[in-house]
């Protein structure tokens, strides 16, 4: 059995909780996820080093190898390679893990535009497309894309922790692979991984959250609820922002100046390029920063000064997002 896991959020966290789960029940598994480090799992854990020039061919070992379940993380990023992908793996499962704004530029400015990009890359091999989308209306457009194929339509459930619809795409993949549901400890010790997972760390008197890879607003607006609930202390947010990420840094801009009219939201320092404007954009509570030590330092000093709880946001690979980080992980 193939299984491919697509989506916007949370790819990466799927891919391995299936490969646990499945591996757990005396299954052999093989799993690859990809971004910044390309990692092969079946009884050992190995990074891909030499890289190809497109990530497509990482994948050709993998669906030739002989496994009772092949996973693979579909990381393409435009409609035509995300098809590609699937014409390549043919999975007889694909996963969709979330519908967000992300990567505009190429799958669509709105939701359901992204929604219909994903079913554009359904192909023949697919006989259930398994999706944690929480949007009924982009559900509906999901579902109408895998019965256009032929394939059968889940929709899994969902808890109130950040990216918990991980937990009910694997139960899901239990459900079609055993005809099983998860049973409590297993689902509890997953929900308490996630948890894990969207907790603050404390570093030179201050709480602060690396949430530099959260690239949407959906996502960023879930998961500063989230830390706003459980720690019940007001943020500040580090937005790095990125020249080649302009349609990122057009919908952050937009989110954040929302975002900033919330009372428990104090101060936004933004970096990088187009900071100027986008702070002006934002309005009062924001601030434009330099991408250097002194900057990060004096950011530091407010958030512990203030007792608030740092967020970082936007982008990860950032100069200042480096800085932050390194400085942050000293303490």
């Amino acid at each position: 059995m193939r299984i491919s896991v697509s989506g916007t959020r949370g790819k990466t966290t799927t891919v391995n909780m299936l490969h646990d789960m499945l591996r757990s029940r005396g299954l052999s598994v093989i799993s690859k996820t990809t971004g910044e480090r390309a990692v092969v799992r079946d009884n050992t854990e190995r990074e891909i080093a030499e890289r190809p020039r497109s990530v497509l061919y990482e994948n050709l070992d993998i669906i030739k190898s002989n496994y009772d379940i092949i996973i693979v993380e579909n990381q393409a990023i435009t409609p035509y390679t995300m098809r590609a992908f699937n014409l390549m793996v043919k999975p007889d499962i694909v996963i969709i893990t979330n519908v967000r704004l992300d990567h505009t530029e190429f799958l669509g400015e709105k939701r359901e535009e992204i929604a219909r990009s994903f079913c554009s890359s359904f192909v023949k091999s697919i006989k259930t497309v398994i999706s944690g989308e929480k949007r009924q209306e982009i559900g509906e457009i999901l579902k109408k894309g895998a019965e256009k194929i032929g394939a059968s339509y889940v929709k899994a459930e969902d808890y109130e922790i950040p990216g918990s619809e991980t937990v009910g795409i694997a139960e899901a993949v239990l459900m079609h692979v055993f005809g099983e549901r998860m049973d409590y400890d297993e689902k509890r010790d997953m929900l308490k991984r996630l948890d894990e997972m969207f907790s603050a760390r404390k570093s030179r008197s201050l709480f602060w959250y690396n949430g530099a890879k959260i690239n949407d607003p959906d996502s960023a607006e879930i998961v500063l609820n989230y830390l706003r609930k459980k720690y019940n202390m007001e943020i500040a947010i580090s937005a790095n922002l990125r020249g080649d990420r302009r349609d990122r840094t057009a919908v952050f801009s937009v989110f954040l100046r929302d975002f900033s009219k919330l009372d428990w939201v104090r101060r936004i320092f933004v970096s990088g390029p187009a900071s100027s404007s986008v702070a002006r954009f934002i309005g009062d509570k924001a601030i434009k920063v330099k991408e250097d030590p002194s900057s990060a330092d004096e950011i530091i000093d407010f958030v512990a000064r203030e007792g608030l709880l740092l967020v970082l946001l936007v982008n990860r690979r950032t100069k200042m997002a480096d800085i932050l980080i390194e400085e942050l992980s000293k303490g």
